[in-house]
């Protein structure tokens, strides 16, 4: 199995801008990266809806190492050679900020303001997210994380969650 792909894209001010390099802006032109998937036994193809690097553990471990348990068990990712694919927000981040990205809108956080804007065009406002993709994002950034309420500090169980026993 081999896997290339790097961590961010160059902009050469394709959003004429002013904006060059990477880590400046969330647009198509620093987020979007190659990624090329080889595997033995699969056959060429190109997956043309939006993908991300949190993809590739599931896609390894459902494909290629028998994991059975559902991928929402341990990751915020999707198999990438799954038929069909919804509409899912993307966290993105930098060194002093993050970003959602929803289908063509990008919704920037900095530390004391915000800022929205196309995917591909950087000076257009994006488009209000919907309830129901703001309800995801919250569930995607905080899932992972564990009650820090120590008042009931009992042992660590570990919970089997079915009658196979996978954990």
């Amino acid at each position: 199995i081999v896997i290339v792909t790097t961590d961010h894209a160059e902009e050469f001010n394709d959003n004429k801008a002013n904006y060059w390099g990477h880590g400046s802006n969330f647009t198509q032109w620093q987020t979007w990266v190659p990624m090329i998937f080889y595997a033995p036994d699969k056959g060429p193809r190109l997956i043309e809806h939006a993908t991300s690097h949190v993809d590739i553990v599931p896609t390894l471990l459902e494909e290629f190492f028998g994991c059975t348990n559902d991928a929402r068990d341990y990751s915020n990712g999707v198999n990438l050679f799954a038929e069909s694919v919804a509409s899912r927000p993307f966290v993105v981040g930098s060194y002093i900020n993050h970003a959602f990205i929803i289908e063509d809108n990008v919704y920037e956080i900095y530390p004391f303001y915000t800022k929205d804007y196309k995917l591909d065009n950087i000076r257009e406002k994006a488009s209000p997210p919907s309830r129901q993709m703001l309800t995801m994002i919250v569930d995607e950034i905080s899932r992972f994380y564990a009650d820090t309420d120590t008042s009931n500090q009992s042992e660590p169980t570990i919970a089997m969650d079915d009658e196979k026993g996978r954990q």
